[in-house]
């Protein structure tokens, strides 16, 4: 199969070089159609739902859950400020607003325990942490899926009313976090490190190969020639999958890295049947024909690799694999027929080329092809291995702790108080009626039934466990349950 590849190569390269012009002009199109593709197609998804396959029982149920009953991935709305600050006419401000903001499914800014209940163990209504320094509202976001595109006017929507309620006034500043907050970060970050990384890479690759090769011609082509693939690329993934997400968002580096080697190859060749004397044109064809079967081979299995992803039961994994196998083959595609049209159009200025040997780079690469330096050379990579691998694990723990001290440090505690605000909404019904009943199981038990009691309605039934089945008004449910707890607190004196 490798030799009827190579032939077609061959018979490519040919082609291009006969009608170079024409060759270019058809790869314009395609970059231009690529780019448009992109530009309007071309979507960035955050969520860690994009990764998974949807065809999950797991994924399936859910989202399900998330559809019928809301998504648990809450954007959470932090109130700080020092003493003296009006954390309470804070959050009363800020929470009827937010509900008016599109997107958003709910507001919690109270907990949903009765008040009444709260106020005999001295306890605010508000959610806040252990230390009263932090105010929390959680607002749940219309969208089950969480996804960027209708997660990002939801944030901005909240940061609007944050900025119109004039907290300073009252001593407070507010801030956003939780995982929506974070997927809407992820997006600009991997937007922002596209481009920043994708022109790094073109930059270091072009600046190490125009090294090697003592020339700026060619190296430049072969590098434009790889933008042309990565850009066709780009535009294929634009049409399937429709989108990059964190995995798949970076292929272009991947392919920067890859693509440029079957360049390296050709123009080397090229090179070196230049400098035995043939033209331009002719050493283009000799070169591909000669390297066709081992270029089509190192690119075939290259993207079999990657295809092999494909098996994967992790959705972010084939996607890759997808883009950046299908990415290898256009990348060898575009170095036997956009390089060689474009070495031919732009003719060398020099008449002489250099052979290889002859370069600074090869007179070295040839003076370390000796045993005893490959020893060294292969000594010193084992025991800098073994040397990294010692020092890597304790240089890791001091950097996470360093970093978690230092400049993670209040986002942990945010953290943590939300944590332990969503604990105590389940468990502080139970923590209430405890604290006003006294110690003692026993005596814990009696005021719980006679709280039953309490609030049950009159007539009402309860089910199996007990729980009442109504409430009665709160007034009154309130005035039983202070009767309750004086009658308790005098049974226990008179003991």
């Amino acid at each position: 199969m490798t030799p009827q590849l190579g032939r077609l190569l061959a018979a490519a390269v040919t082609l291009a070089t006969a009608r170079p012009r024409r060759t270019l002009w058809i790869a314009s199109v395609l970059v231009a159609a690529s780019a448009l593709t992109a530009s309007w197609g071309m979507t960035v998804k955050t969520s860690n739902l994009d990764l998974v396959d949807p065809d999950l029982p797991e994924v399936r149920r859910f989202r399900e859950f998330a559809h019928e009953f809301g998504t648990p991935n809450f954007l959470a709305v932090v109130f700080e400020g020092d003493s003296g600050a009006h954390f309470g006419e804070a959050v009363d401000r800020v929470a009827p607003r937010l509900l008016a903001v599109p997107g958003v499914r709910s507001v919690m800014s109270r907990s949903p325990q009765d008040e009444a209940l709260l106020a005999l163990t001295g306890d605010e209504p508000y959610l806040r942490s252990d230390d009263g320094q932090l105010y929390f509202i959680f607002v749940r976001p219309e969208d089950a899926e969480s996804r960027a595109d209708t997660i990002a006017p939801l944030v901005e929507g909240v940061r609007a009313v944050l900025a119109r309620s004039d907290l300073e006034e009252l001593g407070v500043r507010a801030g956003l976090t939780g995982l929506p907050a974070y997927a809407i970060d992820d997006r600009d970050v991997i937007r922002n490190d596209i481009s920043r990384l994708s022109l790094w890479s073109f930059v270091l690759i072009l600046a190490l190969f125009g090294t090697a090769f003592g020339t700026v011609r060619r190296p430049l082509l072969a590098m434009a020639a790889l933008v042309a693939a990565v850009t066709v690329v780009l535009g294929l993934a634009a049409i399937y999958p429709g989108h990059l997400t964190l995995l798949s968002a970076f292929f272009a580096s991947i392919l920067f890295g890859l693509g440029v080697d079957y360049g390296i190859h050709v123009v080397d060749r090229i090179e070196e049947h230049v400098a035995e004397g043939s033209s331009e044109r002719a050493a283009v064809v000799d070169a591909v024909t000669a390297l066709g079967p081992s270029l089509a081979t190192s690119a075939l299995t290259t993207a079999s690799v990657f295809f092999a992803m494909q098996f994967a039961g992790f959705r972010g994994f084939a996607e890759l694999g997808l883009i950046a196998g299908t990415g290898v083959l256009v990348c060898l595609l575009a170095m036997v027929t956009v390089l060689p049209a474009l070495l031919v159009v732009a003719p060398p200025r020099r008449l002489r080329e250099r052979a290889l040997s002859d370069r600074r780079l090869g007179k070295a690469l040839i003076a370390l092809q000796h045993r005893p330096v490959a020893w060294l050379l292969g000594a010193a990579a084992l025991a800098s291995a073994g040397f990294r691998q010692r020092l890597s694990e304790p240089a890791a723990r001091r950097l996470r702790s360093r970093s978690a001290g230092a400049r993670h440090g209040r986002a942990l505690q945010v953290l943590a108080s939300i944590r332990r605000v969503r604990r105590r909404l389940t468990g502080r019904s139970r923590d209430a009626v405890g604290a006003a009943a006294g110690p003692g199981r026993g005596r814990r038990g009696a005021f719980r039934r006679r709280l039953r009691h309490a609030l049950a309605p009159r007539g009402a039934s309860t089910d199996p466990r007990g729980d009442p089945i109504a409430l009665r008004e709160p007034e009154e449910a309130l005035r039983h349950l202070r009767l309750s707890r004086r009658r308790h607190l005098g049974s226990r004196c008179a003991r």
